[in-house]
C-alpha cells in the first residue's frame, strides 16, 4: 500500500503540519508521494528532502522563537530609501518577493534542487491569477515553484510560472488531495485552513478590517474543500489540527501552534492507523471473496 500526504494552506497555522509528520515518522509509515498548498508546499519540500518531522520542528523553533531575529530578517527586506516606503511606483502593498522569504526563512540548501530530483515525488500546487485554475508543478526549480504557492495575495507579487501569473494555491485548493502523485492509493490529508472563531463567554463584537478579511479568505476555502468532499473526492483520513484561534501571519507563535497540535497527537495517530488498517481489511477481506 502507497500513502500519499496532502498539506494544506493555511499560513502559521500550518506549522501543526510538523506533528502529523512526527506521527507519521512514529508509526513507521513512508510516504510515497506529497502534495501541498502554500505553507503545506513549504513543509512538503521540507519533508520531500529528507528532513524528519522533528527535524522540521527543530528548524521552526529556532528561527520563530526570538522575535528579535524575526525582525531583523523583515527589516533586511524593506525598500532601499525611506522615499521608497512613500512611493507607490517602487514600493505598494503585496510586492514582497516571495524567493526572498523563503531563502530567509527555510533551509537554504533545499532551495535550489529540481522537484523531480527529490527523494519523494512532490506536487507543488499554485493558482492561476487569471483563470482560477490550479497549476500543479511536478517537475523543475524548487525555490520558484515554491514561491509561485506561497504568493498569498496582499503580501507577496505573484510569481510567473511557465507563463502563467501565479498566485497562492490555496486560493484555488487549500487541500490539494486530488494531485497526489499517481503512484499512491492511499491519502492522509491535513487541513490547517481554520475558522473564524468566537471564542465562548466572550462578548460578540465587530472584527476588524483584517480579520474579516482573513476570516473571509477561511470560508472560502473550507467551502472548496467540503465541495471536492461532496463531488466524491475524498482523502481516507483527513486531519484537521485545532488551530482555529491562530492568524495567518502567527509564526512568532510557533510553539503555542505545535503544543496545540501536540494535544491531539494521540487522537490524530488514532485516526491514521484507524483508517489505514481498516483499509487494509477490506482489501484483505475482498481478495479472499
Amino acid at each position: 500500500m502507497k500513502i500519499g500526504l496532502t498539506l494544506g494552506g493555511g499560513g502559521a497555522r500550518g506549522i501543526s503540519h510538523i506533528v502529523v509528520l512526527e506521527v507519521i515518522d512514529e508509526l513507521g509509515i513512508r510516504v510515497a508521494g506529497i502534495s501541498g498548498s502554500s505553507i503545506g508546499s513549504i513543509m512538503g519540500m521540507a519533508y520531500a528532502s529528507g528532513m524528519t518531522g522533528a527535524e522540521i520542528r527543530d528548524y521552526a523553533v529556532e528561527t520563530f522563537h526570538d522575535r528579535s531575529k524575526v525582525a531583523s530578517k523583515l527589516w533586511g527586506m524593506r525598500p532601499s530609501s525611506l522615499q521608497d516606503w512613500f512611493n507607490p511606483k517602487s514600493y505598494a502593498i503585496g510586492r514582497i518577493d516571495a524567493e526572498l522569504i523563503l531563502s530567509r526563512f527555510t533551509p537554504v540548501e533545499l532551495l535550489d534542487q529540481d522537484i523531480e530530483d527529490l527523494p519523494i515525488p512532490l506536487a507543488v500546487v499554485a493558482t492561476d491569477f487569471y483563470n482560477g485554475e490550479d497549476i500543479v508543478i511536478r517537475s523543475g526549480n524548487l525555490r520558484r515553484a515554491v514561491a509561485a504557492s506561497i504568493a498569498l495575495p496582499m503580501v507577496f507579487k505573484p510569481q510567473l510560472v511557465n507563463g502563467r501569473v501565479a498566485v497562492d494555491g490555496g486560493v484555488s485548493n487549500p487541500v490539494p488531495f486530488d494531485h497526489i502523485p499517481a503512484v499512491c492509493d492511499r491519502t492522509i490529508a491535513v487541513n490547517v485552513t481554520g475558522a473564524p472563531d468566537q471564542q465562548e463567554g466572550v462578548d460578540i463584537k465587530i472584527p476588524t478590517g483584517f480579520d474579516v478579511l482573513m476570516g473571509v479568505s477561511q470560508i472560502s476555502m473550507n467551502t472548496i474543500v467540503r465541495s471536492k468532499i461532496a463531488a466524491g473526492t475524498v482523502p481516507d483520513v483527513l486531519i484537521e489540527p485545532p488551530i482555529s484561534d491562530f492568524g495567518v501571519l502567527d509564526f512568532l507563535k510557533t510553539t503555542a501552534v505545535l503544543e496545540a497540535a501536540d494535544a491531539k497527537r494521540d487522537e490524530i495517530k488514532r485516526d491514521i492507523e484507524i483508517a489505514l488498517e481498516g483499509r487494509q481489511h477490506v482489501e484483505s477481506d475482498a481478495a479472499g471473496s
